[in-house]
């Protein structure tokens, strides 16, 4: 029989200034305010986590070792999720013409994250399936830290050192420090300055090819949610599993991690080619450029979530000056038989449903 002990990702989104803000302000309006802050973050977190449970204040969740293949999707999950909150939190405080003390300190509410990985085994409650043991024992304690205090970070993601090394995340986005937990010892921790990462998804410029000047679009359906293609999109691992004959290896990663200037090296068969990616915002969309001589093109892969999952869009021109008839025939050729996108597509789904399959298997032993 399997064992019920897994490896995985231990999550808290603790909303801070939660204390103070039900003491200061009338229950129902706080409730109301706080129910649909933490709606958003369940609904941001839930295509990649598991949510175990609502803990007053905070909301736990997990997900196995095998969702993050590419550890940077972790990070920047928790930084769309922080994007989410405070756009809604900014909304709700700019558009509310109520006077009362909850609809005017909507403002004090804030969010941190907690990522620890480990071990737990999966219990049953009435239904209600939950992770325990030690390692979500230490989770739980590493939201009493000194984060604040040392970096005046109001809103952070804090990753303990084994998180942080299992996401093979460069540590030099983090500041580094230690805390001691009784029964665990001295705790290596990493936090980020979510604040920083909300200004720049807002102000960051947009390089998308359109629609109506692309010379090649491919389209296709995914029955997943956009944060899970992303990663088959975007891991080089995962990669190599779909595109047939290819070597990937990662090359350029500014301010150490992937964004706007990263770079990759593909090769396929004989030939290889940088891919230079122009503009980044996970989940949603990426723009490259790559190729080798005489030919090169910019690509948008957008993805647009449905209610049956995702549609991509890879919207594909060529670089090169040429006639647009010539062009269209050019990149329709590279895009079907070069780059065999619609086999690719495919080959995703496919890899994809074994591993939510496995997973689901492993939740329904539980569930006996």
């Amino acid at each position: 029989m399997e064992s019920k002990v897994k490896q995985g990702y231990l999550l808290l989104a603790d909303l801070s200034g939660f204390t103070q803000f039900m003491a200061t302000t009338e229950l129902e309006h706080a409730q109301e305010i706080l129910t649909e802050l933490i709606a958003i973050v369940c609904n941001s977190l839930k295509p990649v986590f598991k949510i175990a449970e609502i803990e007053g204040d905070a909301v736990f969740a997990y997900t196995f070792e095998d969702q993050f293949s590419r550890g940077e999707t972790l990070l920047e999950l928790i930084e769309l999720t922080y994007y989410n909150f405070t756009f809604r939190k900014n909304i709700m405080q700019e558009k509310s013409t109520c006077s009362c003390n909850a609809c005017r300190s909507i403002r004090n509410v804030d969010l941190k994250f907690i990522n620890h990985f480990g071990s737990f085994a999966l219990q049953n409650y009435s239904g209600n399936i939950k992770p325990l043991g030690s390692d979500v024992n230490l989770a739980h304690r590493l939201l009493k830290n000194r984060v604040k205090e040392k970096t005046h970070f109001k809103c952070y993601a804090l990753f303990s050192g084994i998180c942080l090394e299992k996401t093979v995340i460069s540590p030099e986005i983090f500041v580094s420090m230690n805390e001691n937990y009784e029964h665990f010892g001295d705790i290596n921790i990493y936090a980020t300055d979510l604040s920083e990462s909300f200004r720049k998804i807002s102000e960051t410029k947009r390089t998308i090819v359109k629609e109506e000047e692309a010379d090649f679009i491919a389209e296709h359906q995914f029955e997943m949610p956009p944060a899970v293609l992303w990663e088959w999109l975007i891991d080089t691992g995962k990669r190599e599993l779909w595109m047939d004959g290819t070597n990937w290896k990662k090359c350029e990663r500014p301010d150490g991690r992937t964004g706007a200037g990263a770079t990759n090296h593909c090769i396929h068969g004989k030939e290889a080619h940088l891919e230079i990616i122009l503009d980044w915002k996970p989940f949603e969309y990426y723009t490259y450029e790559s190729g080798s001589k005489p030919l090169f093109i910019i690509s948008t892969l957008k993805l647009v979530e449905n209610e049956n999952g995702t549609k991509l869009y890879e919207i594909i021109k060529l670089k090169n000056k040429l006639p647009k008839f010539f062009t269209r025939i050019i990149v329709k050729f590279v895009a079907l038989k070069i780059m065999k996108v619609y086999g690719g597509y495919k080959k995703i789904e496919e890899l994809a449903k074994k591993q939510k399959a496995a997973d689901e298997q492993i939740r329904a032993q539980v569930r006996v």
